[in-house]
């Protein structure tokens, strides 16, 4: 970062691949072709590439420690980032198109049939499992203590992360493709037709299609 320039450059010899997740001195990446290749953060060098299912869904996410991918076949794989050792399988009703990870060593992902999975990273165990909408088309977003979901409707639930248990629902008007953006107060929706919120409390920010005005009035 202090002289812009390119440390090294790698093609990976895959199709298609996500991005990658950092874990000390290595980063992770998987392609649809079911491989995972591990690169030297450093260098760039390869240090392990295995297959590891079948076609992943989501990019590797680091919890615990660990390497957690996710592939069609419903399985949630935990891999040792040292050399690729897949030490655990779990397997879901649904593979899962995105996950999450917490500073508590807790996974969240949401799976294809419309529920919302918590996974206990350090045992690759689930906690809880929660139906929040009729399809993938809804997204996530969590704090310390709680999970919150709206599916492209504007049905919104909030969920307890700990037990699972679902403490409001509640509908909203309007089409809905962000995920709830999750403050120490409040919790913030951003509807299509209205592209406008509170970031905190003393600033506020309204979005134009091609201008961006800040408002420092409390």
């Amino acid at each position: 970062l202090q002289t812009r320039h390119t440390l090294w450059r790698r093609r990976i010899e895959q199709s298609w691949i996500y991005p990658p997740a950092a874990v000390g001195d290595i980063l992770v990446t998987g392609g649809r072709d079911g491989v995972a290749t591990a690169l030297d953060l450093s260098s760039g060098e390869t240090r392990w590439r295995k297959k590891i299912g079948q076609e992943l869904v989501y990019r590797p996410v680091v919890a615990a420690g660990k390497i957690f991918i996710s592939s069609f076949d419903a399985r949630l794989r935990r891999i040792d980032p040292a050399d690729g050792r897949i030490t655990s399988t779990l397997q879901l009703d649904s593979p899962l198109f995105t996950m999450t990870s917490d500073q508590h060593g807790r996974l969240i992902g949401a799976g294809y049939d419309g529920r919302l999975y918590a996974i206990d990273a350090r045992h690759n165990r689930l906690l809880w499992r929660q139906r929040t909408a009729d399809s993938l088309r809804f997204h996530f977003s969590l704090d310390a203590q709680q999970v919150a979901s709206i599916d492209h409707a504007g049905h919104f639930r909030l969920f307890d992360k700990q037990t699972g248990t679902l403490i409001q629902q509640t509908s909203f008007e309007g089409r809905y493709q962000i995920p709830p953006l999750m403050t120490h107060s409040k919790i913030r929706l951003f509807p299509t037709e209205k592209p406008f919120f509170t970031v905190t409390k003393s600033k506020r920010i309204k979005l134009i299609p091609d201008h961006l005005e800040v408002n420092n009035e409390t």
